[in-house]
């Protein structure tokens, strides 16, 4: 998946190695090889369960949440995926759900430990003040300034948020 957005479709050489060579447990979320038995569990640099498919010698790595929503759904995810719980690793099929790059962010933002209660703001250390932010329609992060007030820096979010929405810039 490039830049994060959709996630790109593999060839339909790959999808039917992958469907050849694995079978899905709906039961428990897992992908399993078929040739070894052994779950697939291998975790790339950013934390995401792995599905390794080899067709003619070449190894193709697929985000193993991309694979079960395949396999669940029958057909490649058009959307980001979300874990809703947080955990990267826990793909069965009840925690996922497709959403756009926003929602994604908005969905992490919320299950990880934040120094605000509000969304879009954290205590920026170095300053010693709240710093807002909020990400565009493209995905990009926009700086929305500093601030002595955790409010203040909560209401600058939820400003640019409704000018995102009606597709102006946040700033």
């Amino acid at each position: 998946m490039k830049n994060g957005l959709v996630p790109k479709k593999p060839s339909q050489v790959y999808l039917d190695a992958l469907t050849h060579n694995y079978t899905y447990n709906r039961d428990d979320g897992t992908v399993h090889n078929n040739k070894t038995l052994r779950v697939a569990r291998g975790i790339n640099g950013r934390g995401y369960m792995q599905v390794m498919v080899t067709l003619n010698g070449k190894q193709k790595a697929l985000y193993a949440h991309h694979v079960i929503w395949f396999f669940e759904h029958g057909e490649w995810p058009s959307k980001q995926l979300d874990h809703i719980d947080g955990d990267k690793t826990n793909n069965h099929y009840s925690n996922l759900r497709e959403c756009t790059q926003r929602e994604n962010i908005t969905f992490y933002c919320e299950s990880v430990k934040s120094s605000s209660k509000y969304t879009g703001v954290h205590w920026h250390k170095a300053r010693g003040k709240w710093e807002a932010k909020i990400i565009d329609a493209s995905g990009k992060s926009v700086y929305l300034g500093l601030y002595k007030c955790e409010a203040a820096a909560a209401i600058a979010y939820q400003v640019a948020l409704s000018k995102v929405k009606k597709g102006l810039p946040a700033r």
